[in-house]
């Protein structure tokens, strides 16, 4: 009897063991970006490249030891974010700006940022209550929502950021529409006589696929909020 208690305890502590050891290990997030997203950019090993602008890595960083987990990067076209995240191929995209139409099918976390939106374009501002305006715009962005929201007919949609500019320099559109991030890129290119007019600002963040945030939200939430602060983006004035 004496033996069979021994081998009894045995076994408790030796499942309270491998227990705690899971405590302490880290645990993979897998997370998306959008390709061609300014301050973005990703490694071999699937990791932000370190010294990026607007803080990111070190956003990612202070998530990672809130969280006790490591994010494990992939790249994809801003059309094919949301799909492969409600398809639950990854956990959450980052960085996203929020819209109505993004939070019908996932989950925002608490806001990392207050992000503007801008209008970008050369000589005289434009009437924007014309919605005959032809403006270039980021396909699948915030930024194209709101403009087909606002009843604009002429909306030339670009798969890259880096198509925008080259648009209005040729004058093929009477301006582009961007998130800040791109204006603030603008800004320290010092573009001769090109002009920034901010008119609309949103909450952006992480999204998390519904069974991710059914099992992680309060956690996540509370690892954006200790690193809320790192968040840096040097908007135009």
């Amino acid at each position: 009897m004496l033996k069979c208690y021994s081998i009894v305890i045995m076994s408790v502590c030796l499942t309270f063991n491998v227990l705690a050891s899971g405590d302490s290990q880290r645990w993979q997030i897998k997370a998306v970006t959008a390709i061609s997203f300014p301050g973005l950019e990703l490694l071999a090993d699937g990791k932000l490249k370190p010294g990026l602008p607007f803080n990111y890595r070190t956003i990612i960083d202070c998530m990672e030891n809130q969280l006790n987990a490591d994010f494990v990067w992939q790249q994809f076209p801003t059309a094919r974010l949301v799909h492969v995240a409600v398809q639950h191929h990854v956990d959450v995209i980052f960085p996203m700006g929020y819209t109505p139409e993004r939070s019908k099918l996932l989950q925002p976390s608490d806001y990392l940022v207050q992000e503007q939106d801008y209008w970008a374009y050369f000589a005289h501002q434009p009437d924007w209550q014309n919605k005959q305006l032809n403006i270039a715009v980021k396909q699948s962005s915030p930024q194209a929502e709101w403009l087909a929201q606002q009843g604009y007919q002429s909306i030339h949609q670009v798969y890259d950021y880096k198509q925008l500019l080259p648009l209005l320099l040729a004058g093929r559109v009477d301006a582009i529409s961007i998130p800040g991030a791109v204006a603030a890129e603008y800004q320290k290119g010092a573009i001769e006589g090109l002009a920034l007019s901010g008119y609309y600002q949103r909450e952006a963040g992480f999204y998390l696929n519904p069974s991710f945030a059914a099992e992680h939200l309060p956690l996540f939430n509370q690892a954006v909020r200790q690193c809320r602060h790192f968040a840096v983006l040097d908007l135009p004035g």
